[in-house]
């Protein structure tokens, strides 16, 4: 008897060692898909990041050339400035000649006036 409940015990053990390790197949298997999946997820997040940083560089160098257009853009507006000032100086100073002029010629002016 004692032999037949050994084997009883044996075949009950050998059939939940069987059902634990397909229980363990099963779990395998889902980590691997898991594991599978995880890899794929990483990878889209790679490249994810690589254009990121593609567009940050981009972006870095847009900001780098407008602040370059910008500094041109300031030259130019203080040139202009420059050239505004000189012709409003110049146009004072016309006016002035044309002034004194005028009065220099007031009679001839005063006389044209009459005719």
């Amino acid at each position: 008897m004692d032999i037949e409940r050994t084997i009883q015990f044996i075949i009950e053990q050998q059939a939940k060692f069987s059902a634990d390790i397909d229980i363990l197949k099963e779990t395998v298997t889902i980590l691997k898909d898991t594991a599978d999946s995880l890899v794929r997820a990483q990878e889209g997040t790679s490249e994810h990041l690589t254009q990121l940083t593609e567009v940050v560089a981009s972006l870095a160098d847009s900001v780098s050339d407008l602040e370059v257009q910008a500094e041109s853009d300031r030259a130019e507006i203080r040139d202009a400035i420059g050239k505004l000032v000189s012709s409003e100086e110049e146009t004072r100073k016309f006016a002035i000649e044309i002034a004194q002029l005028v009065k220099q010629h007031e009679a001839r002016i005063s006389e044209l006036e009459n005719k």
